[in-house]
């Protein structure tokens, strides 16, 4: 029973898989000669599959990975075969042309050469797709394709820090500088105007997402100025005291909570309110996004544009975005509206500035084409900029 556990249940490799690997070594090391299972994995044809076994370990994972990349709609029953097949007729001549004759027939002196000139083709090749920054001519055609839009979702991600280092020119601190915009968070005073409403938004990075529509718009939210301030769903003690301790807090007029809230941290998120509200500041809630599902691990806005080989009807796009909206938020929205209105504490929705139930319509893409979100929902600059312009419209924090 222990053989038969799903690795994917466990964190492997790591001490949880150990139970498998013993309960493994245990059925071939007490095997017996005569059982049906060790004739048939004694058998020439399972036997071959083993001398080639690691070459089709090299194998299968370019050939998967690649042909995934290049199946828009999700592989089929054929793609598999022709996967299959390709990975086994690629060990097999692997096997044959290089593995056998590396190790069995080589002489050592002419195998050290070959691995020598091997290990230096691939350094000469290393350095110079690092000197040509990867070649990205290679992907020009794709850009085309999504053209004004990019295609690049982590570049997109990294780009939707940038508001926040516009802050400090010439301090760029970027998505991976975690310890760095702690710092800014903790110990510098972003606010400049004494007179203006000093509205600090909190929460993870979907908060990073709520202060750049409002920064972005802040010509539309005359007579406010914005900071945020980085705060986990758990909300460790921590993490509450520099909030609390910090210039920006002592400054604020209105804090905004704008996390992406979880079932499971709900209680902790009622006492965070609890204790904010014995501040004496004015308390507001963004509630949960909308969320999307993907398809075949692309947003929906980028399998779009690729399966209409680069042409965007944008009230598709949205209509095909409400069809394939996430549920998952909906309890915990509900729970938070109910809160609010509890406890008094005004409650806006995000879910509205993005999803029209009448119209049967989510903005995966602005009216102009630009696409709002370049994961499950976190927002480009370019969808902050349009949710922003809706929250002014709508008549947030006024």
């Amino acid at each position: 029973m222990v053989a038969t556990v799903d690795l994917a249940s466990f964190a492997h490799p790591g001490v949880g898989t150990v139970p498998v690997i013993v309960a493994t070594a245990m059925m071939i090391w007490f095997a017996n000669p005569r059982d049906p299972a060790t004739r048939l994995m004694s058998s020439r044809l399972f036997v071959a599959i083993g001398k080639i076994s690691y070459s089709l370990y090299l194998w299968h994972f370019p050939i998967f990975a690649f042909g995934r990349l290049t199946s828009i709609n999700g592989p089929g029953v054929l793609d598999y075969a022709v996967w299959l097949s390709l990975t086994f007729a690629l060990a097999i001549a692997g096997y044959f042309l290089v593995e056998k004759p590396f190790r069995f027939r080589m002489p050592d002196r002419s195998f050290a050469l070959a691995t020598s000139a091997a290990a230096s083709a691939l350094v000469v090749f290393g350095v110079g797709a690092y000197a040509a920054g990867g070649w990205p001519e290679r992907l020009s055609a794709r850009a085309a394709l999504f053209a004004p839009n990019s295609y690049d979702n982590e570049a997109l991600q990294e780009q939707s820090w940038s508001v926040i280092d516009g802050l400090w020119p010439g301090q760029p601190v970027g998505l991976w500088k975690e310890r760095e915009r702690a710092r800014r968070d903790a110990e510098l005073l972003w606010f400049e105007d004494p007179d203006a409403k000093h509205v600090l938004v909190i929460g993870n990075s979907h908060a990073k997402d709520a202060f750049n529509a409002l920064h972005l718009n802040r010509e539309r939210f005359p007579g406010m100025e914005f900071a945020r301030f980085d705060l986990r769903s758990d909300v460790r003690e921590e993490q509450f005291q520099k909030l609390i301790a910090s210039p920006n807090f002592a400054e604020a007029d209105v804090l905004v909570l704008a996390p992406q809230f979880h079932v499971q941290a709900f209680p902790i998120f009622r006492r965070l309110v609890s204790r904010l509200m014995q501040t004496g500041k004015e308390i507001v809630i963004f509630d949960n996004i909308a969320e999307f599902e993907d398809v075949h691990n692309r947003t929906l806005f980028d399998w779009w544009v690729l399966s209409r080989d680069g042409v965007l009807d944008v009230d598709a796009v949205n209509a095909l975005g409400h069809a394939r909206e996430s549920r998952r938020p909906d309890t915990v929205n509900a729970a938070l509206h109910a809160f609010a209105s509890e406890n008094g504490i005004e409650i806006y929705s995000r879910r509205a500035l993005i999803c029209d139930d009448g119209a049967k319509r989510c903005a995966l893409s602005t009216p102009d084409g630009r696409k709002t979100m370049f994961d499950y929902g976190h927002w480009t600059l370019e969808g902050a900029e349009y949710f922003g312009a809706r929250m002014a419209e709508q008549g947030w924090l006024r």
